[in-house]
C-alpha cells in the first residue's frame, strides 16, 4: 500500500497496532507529522488511516477543486 502525497511523492505509510495507538499515541502523531501518513491495523490488517492535517486539507482542496471544475461545465 503506497499513498502519493500532497508533493507528488510515494510514501509508504507507517504502520501500528491498534495497542500502539492506544498506549504511544504521541509516537504515532509525530510519525504521522514526519510521513503524512499512517495505518492503523487491527489483528494484522488494516483497518483505519491517519493523515497529518496538511495531507488531509490538500486532500479537501483537491475535491473542492474538482467540484468547482464540474459545476462550471
Amino acid at each position: 500500500l503506497t499513498f502519493r502525497s500532497r508533493t507528488g511523492d510515494l510514501v509508504e505509510p507507517a504502520s501500528f497496532s491498534a495497542t500502539e495507538v492506544k498506549n504511544e499515541i504521541g509516537k504515532v502523531l509525530d510519525t504521522v507529522s514526519a510521513r503524512g501518513i499512517a495505518t492503523i491495523t487491527r489483528h494484522e490488517r488494516p483497518k483505519a488511516v491517519i493523515l497529518s492535517m496538511e495531507e488531509f486539507e490538500a486532500l479537501v482542496e483537491s475535491r473542492q477543486d474538482e467540484l468547482a471544475h464540474l459545476s462550471r461545465q
